[in-house]
């Protein structure tokens, strides 16, 4: 029992160490409030795809965020919910293969999927060359920041473990209606994972 305590003690003060310098001496910067991409610009999301947007949270404020979606042959993305944003996913080329809320469903090119909100759900490219379509994401949120973040955190390049560590870090540090759960458990991770080279904020490359 003792050595329990002392355990539960041990993380305790981790917790509160880790989490004053990570906050409080020597927090990260604060984003800018235009460092948001605008539609035209491109971004790459670990997993092989692309987005390329065509409207944006903060062109609609806030209302929509809509993006020409490119996809190779990995190309997906991993079980996660969106709590309060609705996801409509229409195919133009090729096909995913969603399994949203339990059933798997195969959506091929001429197709339409919408997520409904805090309904779970994945999806993955379910042909052996690019798909294609058009994502959209109702409210916004900070949707399209997470997406340019996690370019400029890989460029592109990461595995599903680290790129749901790093999402989680983002959403919760950025996200303006982010469940408190998620706050809470980017309050515990966040101080560890900035020890690996995990950010909160990922500052364009030439202020870097």
């Amino acid at each position: 029992m003792k050595g329990v305590l002392v355990g539960i003690a041990l993380v305790v003060a981790y917790v509160v160490v880790s989490s004053t310098i990570h906050f409080v001496v020597v927090p990260e910067r604060t984003p800018p409030a235009d460092d948001r991409p605008r539609s035209g610009s491109i971004v790459r999301l670990p997993g092989g795809s692309t987005f390329k947007f065509l409207i944006t949270g903060i062109e609609s404020s806030g209302e929509v965020m809509r993006a020409e979606w490119v996809g190779g042959p990995e190309a997906g993305i991993a079980p996660h919910t969106h709590p309060s944003q609705e996801v409509r996913f229409e195919i133009t080329q090729g096909a995913i293969r969603v399994v949203r809320a339990g059933e798997e469903i195969v959506v091929e090119a001429g197709d339409t999927v919408v997520i409904a909100p805090g309904e779970h759900h994945s999806w993955k490219n379910a042909v052996d060359g690019e798909s294609r379509g058009v994502f959209q994401i109702r409210p916004a949120g900070m949707s399209d920041f997470v997406f340019l973040q996690l370019d400029r955190a890989f460029e592109g390049s990461a595995g599903p473990a680290e790129t749901a560590l790093q999402t989680l870090i983002l959403i919760g540090t950025h996200g303006k209606h982010t469940a408190w759960p998620i706050r809470t458990i980017r309050f515990l991770a966040a101080p560890t994972a900035r020890l690996f080279g995990y950010r909160s904020y990922y500052p364009p490359d030439d202020e870097r």
